[in-house]
This record gives C-alpha cells, sequence and structure tokens, in this order.
C-alpha cells in the first residue's frame, strides 16, 4: 500500500510518496531548518490557542528538513526525484 507525506519544509513543500513495490519518489526539497527556538515558535502558537485563534498557526516557522525526516522514517534510497520549479534551494 502506498504511503504519502506532505512536509512542511518553509518555504514551501516537499511530498514523499512511498510506492508498494518499495520504491520512493521525492517531490522537491528544500533544507530546511527552524527559524527561531522551537520552544518560543510552540509558546507562540499555544498562545495562539488559548486565545480561539483558527487558522495559520505559524507551521512555517517548523520546517522539517527532508534529509532527516526520511532517516527517521528509514528510507535510505530514493528511486524518482521530481523538481516542479526551478528554484536555487533545492
Amino acid at each position: 500500500m502506498e504511503r504519502l507525506h506532505f512536509l512542511n519544509v518553509g518555504n514551501g513543500d516537499c511530498s514523499v510518496i512511498e510506492h508498494a513495490p518499495g520504491r520512493v519518489s521525492v517531490i522537491d526539497v528544500c533544507n530546511a531548518a527552524p527559524v527561531g527556538s522551537l520552544e518560543e515558535t510552540l509558546n507562540e502558537m499555544m498562545a495562539g490557542l488559548e486565545l480561539g485563534v483558527q487558522g495559520n498557526f505559524g507551521q512555517k516557522r517548523l520546517p522539517v528538513n527532508p534529509v532527516s525526516y526520511l532517516e527517521k522514517h528509514e528510507i535510505q534510497s530514493v528511486f524518482r526525484y521530481i523538481q516542479t520549479h526551478p528554484d536555487m534551494d533545492h
């Protein structure tokens, strides 16, 4: 069964598709790193929740590094990489 992963990488998205035969496709990528400290960002997000804020919870401030994510999920190789646009951060 296929598994889809949608990663927040800051200024964009990265999608990972685990195909049934064990192959992996990655669509776009970025070397994402948190903008501020994790504690500060979580505190701001929690304050928004306590105030009843709906919508954008500042998720862009908690990006995921795609390489670290793949390693964490024991994905050791990528069969197919798809670049959707020519940004210099890819």
